[in-house]
């Protein structure tokens, strides 16, 4: 179509979402996460319905709410959801099985570091892997440093 505008109505976009989040659709449930947690969409931010939403679209397999659970739960500044390493890398495994990118790096991380679990170099690797074939920026950076530690490391072990 030609000469096809379309208008912004934030008030009737808020309806809408409100609307399909609480007949349980669960982007809306997140989108309405995410502007309860940012003041978007004219709402008032507001951290108890921002995890209320978040919550019930995590529950239902969106990723980008899995990853949302994690980052709130590894930071502990969200009203109403404490600091918690373990359920940060819980949410962050569900999201990377669910094909989140970021998610499937920061778990690369948990695994790598132990924050939240135990070390594990080979479930790191395979995470990391995954990021930086999703053209994860960070996680192929992360590769190559580890390749550039291991060389160095390689010339230091060389005794002949």
């Amino acid at each position: 179509m030609t000469g096809y505008a379309l208008v912004p109505d934030v008030e009737f976009a808020r309806q809408l979402f409100t609307r399909a989040a609480d007949m349980g659709y669960a982007p809306s449930q997140y989108r309405l996460a995410v502007a309860y947690e940012t003041g978007n969409l004219d709402l008032p931010a507001d951290h108890r319905l921002a995890l209320m939403w978040a919550q019930k679209a995590a529950f239902q397999g969106i990723p980008d709410a899995q990853f949302l659970m994690s980052c709130w739960h590894l930071r502990g500044t969200m009203d109403g959801v404490p600091q918690s390493h373990d359920l940060a890398c819980r949410w962050a495994k569900q999201a990377a099985q669910n094909g989140h990118t970021r998610a499937m790096f920061a778990l690369a991380c948990f695994y790598e570091f132990g924050i939240g679990t135990e070390k594990d170099r080979a479930i790191a690797d395979k995470w990391l892997h995954a990021a930086a074939a999703n053209k994860d920026k960070l996680a192929v950076q992360r590769i190559r440093e580890l390749k550039a530690a291991s060389r160095k490391d390689k010339k230091r072990c060389n005794i002949m």
